[in-house]
């Protein structure tokens, strides 16, 4: 079934982990959230947002049909979870750099004012 989005919401709020393991995606929302909320976010290195991801740093990136990389990154935040807050962290601070409302306005601002 659908979600709306304030349910997307409650439920990524209630995650330990935001995956999108696509094999092809431009840009996932998903884990653009996961950051906003601070939590631990793993993708391909075949997603838009991979660029902003350095591995192990601000969430994790494996590459894109690689199962036993996921699996492996999988278990690594499962055992390593409690040493992970700085990661989540880092994820919210990318937000705030790239994605946050404020960055966005300012970014509408200088096309406008070309």
């Amino acid at each position: 079934g659908k979600l709306a989005h304030s349910e997307v919401m409650l439920e990524i709020h209630h995650s330990n982990v935001v995956l999108c393991a696509s094999r092809e995606e431009s840009m996932s929302a998903s884990i653009v959230e996961g950051m906003m909320l601070g939590k631990i976010c793993v993708v391909t290195n075949n997603t838009g947002i991979a660029d902003y991801i350095e591995d192990g740093s601000n969430g994790f990136v494996c590459n894109v049909e690689d199962a036993q990389a996921l699996s492996d990154k999988m278990r690594f935040i499962i055992e390593n979870y409690h040493r992970l807050k700085d990661v989540g962290n880092a994820a919210r601070y990318t937000y705030e750099t790239y994605f946050s409302i404020n960055k966005f306005e300012k970014n509408i601002s200088k096309i406008l004012h070309r």
